[in-house]
């Protein structure tokens, strides 16, 4: 059998990330093809014995898994989330995703639209008994302890997001405290 056919099957068996995935999936080491790490390792060392794991050769390698198997992998949706985190333009994250690296602009947005989902039925932080209907706050305050920073923007830091909320409510009382 061709040595590329049986390298093509191997790479096929690969396990590729769902989509759409969530957070901790991107987070793990991504599984690929063995002889696949083998074959980039030996194009450039040929003399070596053992894989080369290093981010570069695991990167070819999650690269030409995608191109071969036709499915989105953890090098290539990380590849074009932080792009897009950092240059938040579409057209490069599409430019790149038109020569083969990372996922579309769409795709990006709809994969973090699916964590945001995520994230408020399942985070503590946002919990679901916030009442529909009912006044709430929210504070947002960006985590780079500067003070003049007014938009954050050229910047990358975190931001916090705190609701308020009153357990209970009642309309009719505070329509009369508005009276005069």
């Amino acid at each position: 059998m061709n040595v590329a056919l049986r390298l093509k099957e191997q790479v096929m068996r690969t396990n590729t990330i769902p989509w759409l995935p969530h957070i901790p999936e991107l987070e793990r080491k991504e599984e690929l093809s063995e002889h696949l790490l083998k074959l980039i390792t030996w194009l450039k060392h040929p003399d070596r014995s053992a894989v080369d794991e290093s981010p570069p050769v695991r990167s070819i390698a999650s690269i030409i898994t995608s191109y071969v198997t036709g499915k989105r992998t953890t090098f290539e949706i990380n590849l074009s989330v932080l792009l897009h985190g950092l240059t938040k333009n579409r057209k490069i994250v599409d430019l790149m995703h038109k020569d083969g690296l990372g996922i579309n602009y769409n795709d990006v947005l709809m994969l973090r639209d699916f964590w945001v989902v995520n994230d408020l039925k399942f985070s503590l932080d946002c919990p679901i008994e916030l009442a529909v209907g009912q006044p709430a706050i929210a504070v947002v305050d960006n985590d780079d302890f500067n003070s003049d920073t007014l938009t954050g923007a050229d910047q990358s830091h975190c931001t916090n997001v705190m609701f308020v909320q009153s357990e209970s409510f009642d309309f009719e009382m505070s329509s009369e405290d508005n009276e005069v």
